[in-house]
């Protein structure tokens, strides 16, 4: 393959892409601000510890529990008795955008209701062995629910004193007890009172707050949105169809790995073994850790019952899977490269070239410089998706860097997914599809069909935008490939997503407190990789020189 340095046709790419992003940005940031937009949602939001704090000191007020006044603060993440996870009403958040009911909502219930809150559990003190989740709101600390399981059960009331006591914690919730319906039988006993707001409904969505009594105490508040079953319905088959085209990425890249291993094997006198192990072990050991990472992600789609142990045996399994996984990207670096070495094309460099520094930088410019073009163009695709086609988005507590242990790790995904992708679609997938096909563009749009598949189970609606999207970018790295090589591609994916995961470290998006220079670290990481890596290979030769050199 030919060698390719910042020719100018990538230095316009670059430009556009920067102008492009700049524009963009722009728009959104000259848009008009929605009236009665929810004045909690630029609030600093509390960290998890505070989230424990208030948690815990509401449970010392209480006269039924054993926790009592004066044990001291308990704080989250590891310390005894709490564990605090960041959750979001998905469904929720969905109907409210889709609907376009958002200020509607806001005015009347983000105070009390918040679409993302803090969820603690705490257990009390042995020899009690009661168990609590309490919703911690995200900005004020106030308490919006919760629930109790376990512990010695207490005498039922009748079902006049058990109506009285569960409108009286509704009452207490800030909320007029008249403006509520009971809808579920009265309670003779301990069990559950539905009561249904009769005002100020979200669209077709009415507030339904569901109180449990144990004998004369209130053991568990919560409160939600009966969506339209139109709604619930269109989501369905959203979910549907995004599972499938899951599947058929699955069965995709299955298909890959196994042709990749067959020709390994069957071929394995031309096959270079040596290909790709590194950056496989990378690969490797960064999805492992950001397995691990996700711990408190992997608790929080827990249920109440669950312990800490049977989510990390979770993850344990999912690190077997990961494993796997990275077998495959091996295959595929050792399968693709031997392909396109029988075409006579040399797309990755080895390290005992003599210009193996010189084209991991050339390739690190490249990368950049296409990388600008991208988000560039995503960010374009992103605005035609939302004017032109109402997409839009909801926060997914299971990837949301508040649930996880090390928030500050997430950004060396980037290279996890930089190494494992562009080996797969690229240097793997557009070798097999050139070979079973005539034309080199389907080569490069069908194995960009397969990756974009699998990005289609993220929460953005309608979920065929995500992956046009992705098939686009798709394009684009599979152009980047033939004409500038491997690196070029794997460090354009690379800086593209060290790029986007560095802004949230910038501007604390989806975090506490933002960490500008942490943020600026990761951007500049790929660039800074490269020339280490430059410098490593041009002293190794300049040693192997001298060796050389010296006489027998």
């Amino acid at each position: 393959m030919k060698k390719y340095g910042p020719d100018k046709p990538l230095l316009l790419l670059a430009l556009t892409g920067f102008l492009l992003y700049a524009a963009v940005v722009y728009i959104y940031n000259t848009g008009a601000a929605p009236a009665g937009s929810d004045p909690y949602e630029t609030a600093a939001s509390i960290t998890k510890e505070q989230a424990a704090d208030a948690a815990v000191e509401w449970l010392r007020q209480r006269p039924d529990t054993a926790i009592e006044s004066g044990t001291g603060s308990v704080a989250a993440g590891g310390s005894p008795g709490t564990f605090v996870s960041y959750q979001s009403e998905k469904e929720l958040s969905g109907y409210l955008t889709k609907e376009k009911l958002q200020k509607v909502y806001d005015k009347s219930y983000a105070s009390r209701i918040p679409v993302d809150y803090y969820r603690v559990e705490v257990a009390e003190p042995s020899p009690s062995d009661r168990k609590w989740i309490i919703d911690i709101h995200m900005t004020t600390k106030a308490v919006i629910g919760w629930s109790g399981t376990g512990g010695e059960e207490r005498a039922a009331v009748s079902a006049p004193d058990a109506e009285k006591l569960a409108r009286d914690a509704i009452t207490r919730q800030g909320y007029e007890e008249a403006e509520f319906k009971r809808i579920s039988p009265p309670a003779a006993k301990s069990g559950q009172l539905l009561f249904e707001r009769q005002k100020e409904p979200v669209g077709d969505a009415k507030l339904t707050i569901g109180v449990e009594l144990d004998g004369a105490s209130v053991s568990s508040f919560t409160q939600s949105f009966g969506l339209p079953a139109a709604f619930t319905s269109w989501l369905e088959h959203q979910e549907d169809t995004a599972s499938m085209w899951t599947r058929i990425s699955l069965w995709g890249n299955g298909l890959m790995a196994l042709i990749a291993l067959g020709y390994t094997v069957l071929k394995w006198r031309t096959v270079d073994f040596s290909r790709g192990a590194l950056l496989t072990a990378v690969y490797a050991v960064i999805y492992v850790m950001n397995n691990i990472n996700m711990y408190p992600a992997y608790k929080a789609g827990s249920t109440l019952t669950r312990s800490g142990q049977e989510a990390m045996l979770s993850i344990v399994l999912i690190n077997f899977v990961t494993l796997l996984m990275a077998a495959a990207v091996y295959f595929s670096f050792t399968a693709g490269e031997a392909l396109w070495r029988r075409e006579g094309k040399s797309v990755m460099p080895r390290w005992r070239d003599a210009d193996f520094g010189s084209r991991v930088t050339r390739g690190m410019v490249q990368g950049y410089l296409l990388c600008l073009f991208l988000l560039g163009l995503q960010q374009v695709l992103f605005l035609v998706a939302e004017k032109g086609f109402g997409v839009w988005s909801v926060n997914d507590p299971m990837s949301s860097p508040r649930n996880m242990l090390q928030p500050a790790l997430l950004p060396l995904m980037a290279w996890a997914a930089g190494i494992s992708e562009e080996a797969t679609f690229r240097l793997l997938g557009v070798a097999l599809f050139s070979r079973l096909l005539r034309y080199r563009w389907l080569a490069v749009l069908l194995p960009s069909l397969i990756w974009a598949a699998g990005h289609t189970a993220y929460p953005i609606y309608p979920v065929y935008t995500r992956l046009i999207e992705v098939t686009v970018l798709g394009l684009v790295f599979g152009y980047a490939f033939l004409r500038y090589g491997f690196l070029t591609a794997l460090f354009a994916h690379t800086a593209m997503d060290s790029i986007l995961m560095g802004l949230s470290l910038l501007t604390g998006e989806g975090l506490t407190a933002s960490t500008p220079a942490l943020g600026l670290l990761y951007m500049a990481l790929p660039a800074a990789v490269a020339l280490a890596v430059s410098w490593l290979h041009k002293r190794g030769m300049t040693r192997a020189g001298r060796h050389n050199r010296r006489p027998v």
